[in-house]
């Protein structure tokens, strides 16, 4: 009889040679840590060794942008504004009072979203307004590419605004849909909550689309290249957690779309006004729908 074979063993796995650090960290003259080396000149080698190891300008940038969205959800949204200021406005209760939450959340995102990191993207990397995307560009074909992707866009927006979470949540404040119902329907309300409303819906994507397209697009397409776009989806997908399912997926796509597209364009505005018209129409059919549900 033949022996059986003895099962033959696998060599053990290769694990991946660790990369190979910069010559200027190995540098005995860049180690920080040295004894007795002064404040400033400590500084300065760890500024120059971190330079060597990352980019650091984009290592700021993505600190500041994580950062700084997390600062704009806790104090720049309409519950930043139940919990923090309304309580201070006592019984004033003026007509658009249920509005004031949204109104605040809108007005603030040109400020915080806009102003802000323009500024950041001056001083920390040395960016004009321009090479950030505030630039109209090509306008007759960056609108023809707009009215184009809407049309595209439009008939999926209709078909969605056929879903029971899409017309309970459109308009975002309940009294402005609930008012322009009554509007329309003929029972007293008023169009002009509506009309405020979604101006300054449209005024807070200027500051959005500058956010993600503009300040991040372009400030890490210097480093990234196109890889870039893909970076600044992660955060703008994240921030659509909560709204309607279809919407919330469809952000990811939408975020790389709009990422390339303000690149193409050498624009965000292109994109603010997409995103602009998109959230008009969703406001308009969702009302529209109760309007018809109402004279049915």
């Amino acid at each position: 009889m033949s022996a059986e074979p003895t099962p033959t063993q696998s060599p053990p796995p290769v694990l991946p040679a660790p990369p190979r650090m910069p010559a200027a960290v190995l540098d005995a003259q860049m180690d920080p840590l040295v004894r007795g080396l002064p404040l400033r000149a400590r500084l300065t080698r760890l500024w120059r060794l971190a330079n060597a190891v990352v980019d650091v300008r984009v290592a700021a940038l993505l600190a500041f942008c994580g950062g700084w969205l997390v600062f704009t959800q806790i104090h720049c949204t309409v519950g930043s504004f139940e919990r923090q200021i309304r309580p201070l406005l006592g019984g004033w209760s003026p007509y658009l009072r249920p509005m004031f939450g949204h109104l605040y959340w809108f007005w603030m995102g040109p400020i915080v979203l806009f102003l802000v990191p323009m500024g950041v993207g001056w001083l920390l990397l040395g960016m004009r307004p321009r090479e950030l995307g505030l630039q109209v560009g090509n306008w007759r074909n960056g609108l023809k590419w707009v009215f184009g992707i809407y049309g595209l866009f439009l008939p999926v927006v209709v078909a969605v605004s056929f879903f029971g979470a899409f017309k309970n949540t459109y308009p975002l404040n309940h009294f402005v849909g609930d008012e322009a119902v009554r509007y329309f329907t003929g029972q007293g309300g008023s169009v002009w909550p509506l009309l405020l409303f979604e101006a300054s819906y449209g005024l807070y994507f200027i500051g959005w689309e500058f956010f993600f397209r503009g300040f991040m697009g372009f400030a890490l397409f210097r480093s990234l290249g196109y890889y870039g776009v893909f970076v600044a989806t992660v955060p703008f997908a994240v921030m659509h957690v909560g709204k309607p399912e279809p919407e919330a997926l469809g952000s990811v796509v939408a975020g790389i779309f709009l990422g390339f597209f303000a690149l193409r364009e050498r624009s965000f505005l292109y994109g603010a006004l997409l995103h602009m018209l998109v959230a008009w129409s969703m406001d308009v059919l969702a009302v529209t729908h109760r309007v018809l549900e109402v004279n049915k």
